[in-house]
């Protein structure tokens, strides 16, 4: 993964699922365009699906440790998509 592919990795990936984003369609795809010859969409692709399952079970794994040590479990935040990395200032 080349470094336009990883952020549009999160920038898709965060637009995606995460509801509480503040990224816009119109962003997200302007990022896109400018760096289209970059991007190879499928891999990108694959690698949102990969963040998200590895998230999911990642999240379960901590909860049935924290079961198993009596400690309450973290809610899951349904639709989260992992942040990998801040949000640069325009």
């Amino acid at each position: 993964i080349n470094a336009a592919e990883h952020e549009y990795i999160q920038m898709l990936g965060e637009f995606k699922y995460n509801p509480e984003t503040t990224l816009t369609e119109d962003r997200v795809k302007d990022f896109l365009n400018k760096h289209k010859s970059k991007i190879d969409e499928a891999k990108v692709n694959t690698a949102i699906e990969y963040a998200k399952k590895d998230y999911d079970e990642l999240f379960n794994r901590i909860n049935e440790t924290l079961r198993k040590q009596g400690i309450k479990e973290l809610e899951y935040r349904k639709g989260y998509f992992p942040h990998f990395t801040e949000e640069k200032p325009d």
